[in-house]
């Protein structure tokens, strides 16, 4: 599966190069001259009147360093790169500022590749700006496109070689074909000039349009059919969701053997197993729950009374507390279990952090990766619930499974216990991860 991401108004909620304008004080400079010369030779100009006032390269970084994006974004990108997805950049904004803003933002190299209007840094330390198509190659014909840049139409040398020409979009579409079959497209942007290559996709592919901007406006007005599929979204945490939940879709129907409505199929040493994956249900008691949780620590004595009453408490938390079971359904025993509940903070602009608890698998069904598949999902859980990160308290003896899960060590967790009237003083490595 391919994503391919415009970058300004996108990625970035505000457009690149507005903003080096902007923030460095070219305003007034760049709209006497705006009438006057191309998009790329005006920012070309901009970066020369930059450099003439004794600016450097490290201010423009320390500029662009500046640019925020939006955290639910910059999780998007992170967890579709963790499943696979290759990541691409198709943007007429330009190499030097979107590398430096993914760089600073640690998403850089989540992407396979960027293309966009080529920059170099000349011998005298000043920055130069390009259009992607030069004036050494012909025209390239496009009415729906900008001059400089036909995302749906030919390349030039800065990307292949100059004997390969065609189709930016068809190349890679043509570079995903794995065994014959051809990947999933999905093209994530907001301008005008992301029309042209959205008119190129397949029925098989999907178009995620920013609404109410130009290629959302030009998608519903559009005479000519657009074969992809159509998800708008409005801003960053629309566009998490409705990508995570796209990419997970497609996942279920090009790999049926991990995920079947629900159900995980296995080889195990015995004959073929079936187990499902699902919410916490009432009867779950009578299905070894509790048993299975005593694996994992001291759970004491609890009647059906008392297990309905927290049950029902715990149900009435909605989605903001997950209990996540994996049923064996042969035996229509609980093999495995794991909790997320969502906090909900003031930081990070009102964010959520979801924290995981109480992962355990049966010790008869060991070594069947039912593990991963509870901290999966329950990670998945967290980040549709909008959680701009996870995290979970491990001992040591199980740091190495949560890394594999995709956690990373981060800091210490510290404990004070009242049962039994002694306080342990605990110190234990925290697993983290960003969602």
């Amino acid at each position: 599966m391919m994503i391919i991401w415009d970058f300004d108004r996108t990625i970035m909620d505000d457009d690149s190069d507005r903003w080096v304008v902007v923030e460095m004080g070219l305003t007034q400079l760049f709209n006497q001259l705006r009438p006057k010369l191309p998009w790329n030779s005006l920012m070309d100009r901009m970066m020369a009147e930059l450099h003439s006032q004794g600016k450097t390269i490290d201010d423009i970084v320390k500029c662009l360093n500046r640019v925020r994006l939006h955290p639910m974004v910059v999780s998007a990108i992170r967890w579709a790169h963790a499943h696979g997805c290759d990541l691409k950049v198709l943007s007429d904004a330009n190499q030097f500022f979107i590398e430096t803003i993914l760089k600073n933002h640690g998403v850089y190299g989540c992407f396979s590749e960027i293309i966009t209007n080529p920059t170099l840094v000349d011998e005298e330390g000043k920055l130069r700006i390009f259009p992607y198509h030069g004036s050494a190659m012909a025209p390239h014909g496009c009415n729906l496109c900008p001059p400089n840049l036909c995302k749906g139409s030919r390349y030039s040398h800065i990307v292949l070689p100059l004997k390969r020409h065609g189709s930016v979009l068809q190349r890679i579409q043509d570079s995903m074909s794995e065994n014959g079959k051809k990947q999933v497209v999905i093209y994530i942007g907001d301008g005008g000039g992301d029309f042209c290559p959205t008119l190129k996709l397949g029925k098989e592919d999907h178009v995620m349009p920013r609404k109410n901007f130009p290629l959302h406006n030009l998608i519903t007005k559009s005479s000519e059919p657009i074969k992809a599929q159509v998800h708008e979204w409005i801003g960053g945490e629309e566009l998490n969701k409705i990508l995570i939940r796209l990419i997970d879709s497609i996942e279920k129907q090009t790999v049926p053997r991990f995920w079947s409505r629900g159900t995980i199929r296995m080889q195990s040493n015995k004959d073929e197993e079936t187990y499902r994956v699902r919410k916490l249900e009432i009867t779950d008691k009578n299905k070894g729950f509790m048993e299975l949780l005593q694996q994992l620590t001291v759970c004491g004595s609890v009647s059906d009374d008392e297990f309905r009453t927290r049950f029902e408490e715990l149900r009435s938390y909605g989605d903001d507390h997950v209990i996540c079971v994996i049923e064996d359904v042969g035996s229509s025993k609980i093999v495995a279990t794991g909790s997320v509940f969502i906090e909900k903070k003031f930081i990070r602009s009102c964010g959520k952090v979801g924290h995981i608890e109480d992962v355990v698998v049966d010790s008869g069904a060991r070594g069947l990766q039912l593990g991963k598949k509870v901290v999966g999902f329950l990670v998945d859980h967290a980040r549709l619930m909008g959680c701009y990160k996870v995290i979970l308290d491990c001992s040591g003896d199980n740091k190495a499974f949560y890394e594999k899960c995709g956690f990373k060590e981060k800091e210490i967790q510290m404990c004070e216990a009242w049962r039994g009237g002694k306080v342990p003083q605990a110190l234990e490595a925290t697993a983290f991860s960003e969602a």
